[in-house]
């Protein structure tokens, strides 16, 4: 069963969703509109996960269980950051900002270190050489292949000379493969949200409704009626625009007689 919730979920999405596309004309009422709603449900969703953080690591632990510890250190060191304004004191503003850079930095290099160094070494030496069929043989002899002389591409310590010239030939082919492979994945994924995009401006069955937890598909179908109010909001722009283009035209034409 259909209910108006669902339908104004629906038509939420769909006015969003348009008038963030509508940008693509210039920018007009329609986009700002949706422009202001979005930065208003950051800033709100922000402010939310402070309270929540607030609340979780200074309240509570204050108020019930009398951890005075926890906010001796930390209100010394916002308090830092007044210090902005004194001309004498402002070294003291930079403590702060250290902390605060070098524990965001500490944080960042851990999970990219892990992840994105450590994890690749370790697949690249853990698994065989040769699989159950030549196919995956194939894949895997290429990826080593690829790995080493790429390894190779960023030693510049040495001259390319002899094999290691032709080692950095085939290394740059594979670090172009792969660069093009990326940003080729990247344009299908912007494609595929366009594309959904669309399906939802058109209340189509293939929009994936209920992943999404916009509605379910039986409102989805309401879609298209706001869709082409939306049109219709555009139209009208478009055409006041070109109604002020042609009263300045005429305005502007006695003037140059």
């Amino acid at each position: 069963m259909v209910t108006a919730l669902d339908i104004l979920f629906v038509w939420t999405a769909v006015f969003v969703s348009f008038g963030c596309l509508s940008y693509l004309y210039r920018e007009n009422p329609l986009f700002r509109v949706v422009e202001h709603l979005y930065i208003a449900i950051s800033v709100g969703v922000g402010v939310s996960y402070d309270l929540w953080f607030f609340q979780g690591y200074l309240y509570n632990p204050v108020v019930y269980r009398g951890r005075w510890d926890f906010v001796i250190p930390w209100a010394i060191i916002g308090l830092c950051y007044f210090f902005f304004f004194s001309r004498k004191y402002f070294w003291l503003y930079r403590i702060p900002i250290a902390i605060s850079i070098g524990y965001g930095t500490g944080t960042m290099l851990r999970g990219t270190v892990r992840s994105d160094f450590l994890s690749q070494i370790n697949a690249a030496i853990t698994y065989s050489l040769f699989a159950a069929d030549p196919y995956t043989t194939f894949n895997r002899f290429i990826l080593f292949i690829g790995t080493f002389v790429s390894i190779f591409f960023f030693i510049f310590t040495v001259e390319m000379r002899g094999p290691l010239k032709s080692a950095n030939k085939v290394a740059r082919w594979f670090i172009l493969g792969a660069l093009g492979a990326s940003f080729a994945n990247t344009v299908m994924g912007r494609e595929s949200l366009l594309i959904q995009r669309f399906e939802l401006l058109l209340g189509s069955k293939y929009f994936p409704w209920a992943a999404s937890g916009i509605a379910t598909p039986e409102a989805g179908a309401y879609a298209p009626i706001m869709t082409a109010l939306c049109c219709l909001g555009l139209l009208y722009i478009i055409y006041s625009d070109y109604r002020k283009k042609r009263a300045s035209a005429a305005s502007a034409a006695p003037a140059s007689n």
